[in-house]
């Protein structure tokens, strides 16, 4: 007799329940499996921490003052101050030297919390002043004072001013000095020397002004592009870094290619670590192998000939780090002087 419709979809019902049923098993043993094993491998962790010896909480450790002094160094270069821009000129080189000055104060008062800081390098990378004819229509559009009154009316006494609030702060204050591009005269460059630079002027200056002060110590070499020294043993290379070459209009890779070359060519006066540079308005921080380079900002904002030509926003920054005896550069901020 045919079965009827309601009878087979009962059994197909059934039989789908039945494999339902099996399945579910399955899962059952699975998992009961893989909790013997859990249970094992917790019974093996249990066992194992029971085993190990205790654990004997370390005393917290006060660490003192340091036994080493540091040195504070500032990068100080790109001043231009009789440069005139949208929204820089010889007033606002003033103010934002009042701004680099507390600035640094309050980083190094900081870090004396932690290990003595008596002395300060001041690496005077070039640009300080700004000639009246390094590029055409500089002296009509972007000039403020003449070079003289950069110098004499501006420069040396609001300089001056600086050098002494900071034979204040600290015992012993040492500058290291190299000429900048913009500091030439472009219209005798065939006639004359390249040490006929107006930031050696301003130097000289400044030294004769600061003459009686013997914890202030000059290092001024106007016969080299470049100035190599010592901060505490380690070796520097300052230079304006005008002769940089830049590929895509980017120095990068031009400043790490000259840094190992001149690593190799004056290794045998100074074992060279630290390059520091000027010039291209853009504070950074580089290290390549055994090469660490230093690049220094600016003091000037909106400058249009900067972006113009080279496609670079004047940043007003400039560099402060410290050099420790044993670990080189231990700490570094790059000062906003807005």
């Amino acid at each position: 007799m045919k079965k009827s419709e309601d009878v087979l979809k009962l059994e197909r019902a059934v039989r789908k329940l039945k494999a339902e049923r099996s399945n579910a098993r399955k899962l059952v043993r699975q998992y009961e499996k893989e909790l013997d094993l859990t249970t094992q491998i917790v019974d093996v962790v249990h066992n194992a921490v029971e085993a190990a010896p205790s654990v004997v909480v370390p005393k917290i450790k006060i660490y003192g003052e340091s036994a080493h002094d540091e040195v504070a160094v500032l990068l100080l270069s790109d001043v231009h101050i009789g440069k005139r821009t949208l929204s820089y000129n010889p007033k606002v080189f003033v103010k934002r030297l009042g701004i680099l000055r507390d600035a640094m104060m309050s980083i190094v008062t900081a870090q004396r919390s932690i290990r003595p800081i008596r002395k300060l390098v001041i690496l005077w990378g070039g640009d300080i002043v700004d000639a009246e004819a390094v590029y055409p229509s500089q002296a009509v559009d972007h000039i403020s004072i003449p070079i003289i009154d950069q110098l004499f009316a501006v420069g040396v006494p609001e300089l001056t001013g600086f050098l002494l609030f900071c034979l204040e702060q600290f015992e012993e204050v040492e500058c290291y000095c190299v000429r900048g591009n913009h500091g030439r005269q472009n219209a005798a460059k065939w006639s004359s020397s390249k040490s006929t630079n107006w930031d050696f002027v301003l130097y000289r200056a400044l030294e004769a002004a600061t003459r009686e002060q013997e914890r202030l110590k000059w290092n001024i070499n106007t016969k080299d592009w470049k100035t190599m020294f010592r901060i505490m043993g380690k070796g520097f290379l300052l230079t304006h870094g005008d002769m940089i070459r830049r590929y895509y209009n980017l120095p990068w890779y031009g400043m790490t290619r000259q840094a190992m070359r001149w690593q190799n060519a004056y290794q045998t006066k100074m074992k060279l670590r630290y390059f520091c540079f000027g010039h291209f308005h853009s504070a950074s921080f580089l290290r390549f192998n055994n090469c660490v380079i230093i690049v220094n900002g600016s003091f000037v904002s909106d400058d249009s000939f900067a972006e113009e030509y080279i496609g670079v926003a004047s940043v007003p920054e400039q560099q402060l780090f410290g050099m420790h005896p044993k670990h080189g550069i231990s700490w570094r901020y790059t000062l906003s002087l807005k």
